[in-house]
């Protein structure tokens, strides 16, 4: 079992227990560079305590829904994600 530092917890704003509602919604049209989907599907369960913390607004996450369609690969020693689609490679760059 892991277990965060009281000061981790404090500073990030975690708290447990209580209810948790979750709003599903649809975004109608939603880009990553030149890829573009449309009436992908999301879920609200926020606001989130990690929405600000670094030092830029995170109004949400892109996973499955969006990206099932294409091979992503996150290259983090350059900084670069690389996606395919029906193994032709696509610009994440407009």
């Amino acid at each position: 079992m892991l277990k965060l530092a009281e000061a981790v917890i404090k500073e990030a704003g975690i708290k447990g227990g209580g209810k948790l509602r979750i709003v599903p919604y649809t975004v109608h049209q939603l880009s990553f560079g030149v890829i573009k989907e449309n009436n992908v599907p999301g879920l609200y369960d926020g606001p989130f305590s990690w929405e600000n913390m670094f030092g830029f607004h995170l109004a949400g996450m892109v996973g499955h829904d969006f990206f099932k369609s294409y091979a992503v690969t996150f290259d983090f020693e350059n900084m670069q994600i690389s996606i395919r689609y029906r193994g032709r490679s696509l610009s994440c760059m407009p």
